[in-house]
């Protein structure tokens, strides 16, 4: 019989397997895309995209023309006005850190399901 570790190991193990798998299929999905506008000679219109409308960073939409309408400035509301927090983990490894508050981050869980223990993230 497995002991929690050993399938908390697995689950680590299985996640980064199928990120990598998303991340081939995303790939995949991209050069499909890239094609289909090439060949069909697709605009922002044609396929529903207006312009300011949000696009994922790393997207394969090319840029939008800049509108010549002028910003209006965003207000932002007195609950805005919170003072950062510090972080007090960090992953040495790849500089992520998090403050300690709310839920822990998909990084530290990771670690600490791999056995790793949250004091030694420390800052």
């Amino acid at each position: 019989m497995q002991t929690f570790e050993q399938i908390q190991q697995q689950i680590v193990d299985l996640q980064k397997q199928a990120d990598t798998m998303r991340k081939q299929a995303m790939s995949a999905a991209i050069k499909e895309v890239k094609r289909l506008v090439n060949l069909y000679s697709l605009g922002f219109a044609d396929i529903g995209i207006t312009v300011g409308s949000p696009v994922k960073k790393g997207s394969a939409a090319p840029k939008a023309k800049k509108s010549t309408k002028p910003v209006k400035a965003i207000k932002k509301s007195p609950s805005d006005k919170r003072a950062a927090v510090a972080p007090k983990y960090r992953d040495n490894e790849t500089g992520q850190t998090w403050t300690g508050r709310g839920k822990a981050p998909t990084w530290l869980t990771a670690k600490m399901a791999a056995g790793a223990s949250k004091e030694s993230f420390k800052i």
